[in-house]
């Protein structure tokens, strides 16, 4: 078993770049990378199938004889890989951060037998990893963190850092890459939203905007949804709620649904027409 463990640097890029190729040209099943008829030569001829197959099962990149037991508070999960998610991270941050920023989830495909595993019926891979990310309106991740199901564990929250349950925690955590009043702008959705995570972005100096659901702003007192939908679209409504000493703008805002948003520094104004495509009349209008 020792033995299987010791490989050489050329080895790891290989096996890596090996992932990388099967992640663009894809095959069901491994072992076909390597067939006699259909198998891809470049691979063939860098790294025998038993040998990626030994790497693939035993690779890690912490010491394992240092690890917490998985009994312990501070067990980490992905102790084996943390230093290669903390290298990524560390290379994503590297480039600028762009004024406009969305905290959001994406899944990474799998059909590996693994706990970690998650099920979201609305993405397009319903079965895979999910990665809480912090995505530029480019596109560009700048901070990724793996889902292990121990979010609002106390050791990854700073002793300055409030405990606003798991969604909001994972927010506050991939913030701490944004500088602070820099004029930086957060949007995430309602899963993520609250009244004190708003607030608590402010004191950092990071803007922020997300939908919300309305149960999470108490004690303000919304116009009936009833009266709302008898109002043509487009119609909106503006409410101030302050927490903390710090206000924070609650819209009501009627499109084919009705959608609450919540933000710390713009409401309904300025007010804009849009086109719109309508589905039956297959046109703008």
């Amino acid at each position: 078993l020792n033995n299987l463990l010791n490989i050489t640097n050329t080895e790891l890029k290989q096996y890596v770049g090996i992932c990388l190729f099967t992640s663009i040209v894809q095959i069901p099943i491994v072992r076909r990378y390597w067939n006699t008829d259909i198998g891809f030569t470049p691979i063939k001829n860098v790294m025998s199938i038993k040998r990626f197959e030994q790497i693939r099962r035993f690779i890690h990149f912490n010491d394992t004889t240092s690890a917490y037991p998985k009994d312990h508070k501070s067990h980490d999960r992905l102790y084996k890989i943390r230093p290669v998610i903390e290298h990524l991270n560390k290379q994503f941050s590297k480039v600028p951060l762009e004024r406009d920023l969305s905290k959001d989830e994406q899944l990474c495909a799998t059909k590996a037998h693994s706990f970690l595993k998650q099920y979201l019926p609305l993405k397009p891979h319903r079965w895979g990893y999910k990665f809480f990310v912090l995505c530029g309106s480019s596109g560009y991740s700048y901070k990724i963190e793996l889902y292990t199901g121990q979010e609002n564990f106390e050791q990854y929250r700073l002793q300055s850092e409030p405990d606003l349950m798991a969604n909001a925690n994972v927010v506050i955590r991939l913030s701490r890459a944004i500088p602070k009043h820099r004029n930086h702008r957060v949007y995430f959705d309602n899963y993520y939203t609250t009244i004190p995570l708003i607030t608590y972005l402010v004191s950092q100096g990071i803007h922020s905007l997300g939908t919300v659901r309305r149960n999470r702003i108490p004690n303000c007192t919304f116009l009936a949804e009833k009266v709302i939908n008898k109002k043509s679209r487009g119609t909106s409504y503006a409410y101030i709620v302050v927490y903390d000493n710090i206000p924070v703008t609650s819209v009501l805002w009627k499109d084919n649904k009705l959608v609450t948003l919540l933000s710390s520094y713009c409401g309904i104004l300025p007010d804009k027409t849009i086109c719109r495509f309508d589905k039956k009349r297959k046109k703008k209008y």
